[in-house]
């Protein structure tokens, strides 16, 4: 079965296609959306934990979280133990955006999965592959650098 992580790498990108469609309006791409989301489900959190959960490098997740600042979605407090340390957190205009693309995406998702037919189980199933699969690469990048 070598096909199938070729098969999810060819199904990624017109999905990111169609998630920047939703995003567009709000002035966002997919991977602003994606620290949003992880703030939003996370709050408060620091910069240096939406990067180790996005598995996205922190210089990354640095500009991005400033752009999202910049955009007034997310707030940044200075720690009172740590003031190096900022927790992060979605503003009222960032929860209030949130809420509607998130209804969005799970609208889009929604017709996808309906329009393949597929069940419960075998999205269970898919679901659980695709994280034991991420969690090993993961693995695999802490462990050899």
């Amino acid at each position: 079965m070598e096909s199938f992580l070729f098969t999810y790498t060819n199904l990624y990108r017109p999905y990111i296609h169609h998630i920047n469609a939703i995003l567009e309006p709000y002035d966002l791409y997919a991977a602003q959306y994606k620290v949003l989301h992880d703030i939003a489900n996370n709050e408060p959190t620091t910069l240096v934990q939406v990067s180790k959960r996005s598995f996205i490098e922190k210089p990354t997740a640095r500009k991005i979280i400033k752009k999202l600042i910049d955009l007034e979605l997310v707030q940044a407090v200075n720690s009172k133990e740590d003031k190096r340390e900022k927790f992060l957190t979605l503003t009222e205009k960032g929860q209030q955006q949130f809420n509607e693309i998130h209804e969005s995406i799970v609208i889009f998702q929604n017709n996808c999965l309906q329009a393949v037919e597929a069940d419960d189980a075998e999205l269970e199933k898919a679901q659980k592959l695709l994280e034991k699969l991420r969690n090993h690469l993961i693995e695999e990048v802490i462990n050899n650098g």
